[in-house]
């Protein structure tokens, strides 16, 4: 249970004192910065979550209550400042061109956490192709391990460039969805 003293903190802040939101900031932003950091696994991505928890809590201390637990208000908004950065790396070109090359394949300068991400990225991938139709299997061996164009896999296969292309489509969606469900699962339990 917080403090009295807290609570004070809180009703101060929510009527917009700067000194009261700094004393939370010193108080929480070590926690925040810790849970922030294992849930990325990197430190500027942390720093970056710890910064906007508390740029939100400065833009919404007006509807904050006092009587509420006020550390789990602060996770909650980590936690879902960590999913939304999670969000934006599978749909940032990076990650779409991480999904699109020699995934399996890892760079030897990569530190073993990296390694421990990527491995359980691949994993899933693994997990979310073997879900495919063998068709779109096929495609999507001949587009990833193979290196063919949409034209050159639909001149195997005997179908359209097009229909080869929606399919890449479909499976990259389906990928993504697979890989952001994966995140909110890591997060969820850790």
């Amino acid at each position: 249970m917080e403090s009295e003293a807290h609570a004070i903190l809180v009703k101060q802040l929510k009527r917009g004192s700067e000194e009261a939101f700094t004393r939370l900031y010193l108080l929480y932003s070590g926690q925040i910065y810790g849970f922030a950091l294992r849930l990325t696994k990197s430190a500027a991505d942390a720093e970056d979550i710890l910064q906007e928890t508390f740029i939100r809590l400065w833009d919404n201390s007006a509807k904050l209550s006092p009587d509420a637990p006020f550390k789990p208000y602060l996770f909650k908004i980590t936690y879902h400042l960590a999913i939304d950065y999670f969000r934006k790396q599978i749909n940032s070109v990076d990650f779409q061109n991480f999904i699109e090359s020699d995934y399996y394949q890892l760079a030897a300068e990569d530190t073993a956490e990296q390694q421990i991400t990527l491995e359980e990225y691949r994993k899933q991938i693994a997990a979310s192709v073997a879900k495919l139709t063998p068709r779109q299997q096929e495609i999507f061996r001949l587009s990833r391990e193979e290196e063919l164009s949409a034209r050159e896999i639909g001149e195997r296969l005997g179908i359209s460039e097009k229909t080869v292309n929606n399919q890449l489509s479909l499976m990259l969606a389906t990928l993504k969805t697979d890989l952001l469900l994966f995140c909110c699962f890591m997060l969820s339990n850790m």
